[in-house]
């Protein structure tokens, strides 16, 4: 086999080992024509993105393939993935929807819970967001300990 096509071979592996890593190789002004060019002929209705690749995508893209992910079946039976999704949406948004998830009876599944809105205020790049997140902290302890 060629160089040529030991490499070609190579970056096939990498493309299914890590699906965002051409969208990480863009500028982030092209990620939006190149996601949608190459998604255009695809129904993308029942699809779940990586969250890696969800993160690269521009603002507003990002929050309308999120919005769809949560309706798809896969996603929003799924608690860890779900609450992993929604904290790609807009601070308040996820915030609204994760609230009630920091009230599970299991300790895992408010932490991992939590986590998503942490998450979801740095994804927003807003430090008013991500103090808002980590000032609610100890009022989760004190709800959970009562």
């Amino acid at each position: 086999m060629s160089l040529l096509g030991r490499r070609a071979d190579r970056a096939r592996a990498t493309v299914v080992a890590d699906p965002a890593r051409p969208a990480r190789l863009l500028p982030p002004s092209r990620r939006a024509a190149v996601f949608e060019g190459s998604t255009g002929a695809v129904d993308l209705g029942q699809i779940v993105l990586s969250t890696e690749l969800l993160a690269l995508l521009p603002r507003q893209l990002r929050f309308e393939q999120t919005r769809r992910m949560l309706t798809v079946p896969a996603v929003a039976e799924g608690n860890h993935s779900r609450w992993q999704i929604t904290a790609l949406l807009p601070y308040d948004e996820a915030f609204a929807l994760l609230e009630p998830e920091i009230a599970q009876p299991d300790a895992d599944d408010r932490a991992l819970a939590y986590q998503a809105v942490v998450a979801s205020a740095g994804h927003s790049r807003q430090p008013a967001a991500v103090l808002a997140a980590v000032a609610r902290i100890p009022t989760y302890r004190r709800k959970r300990s009562s």
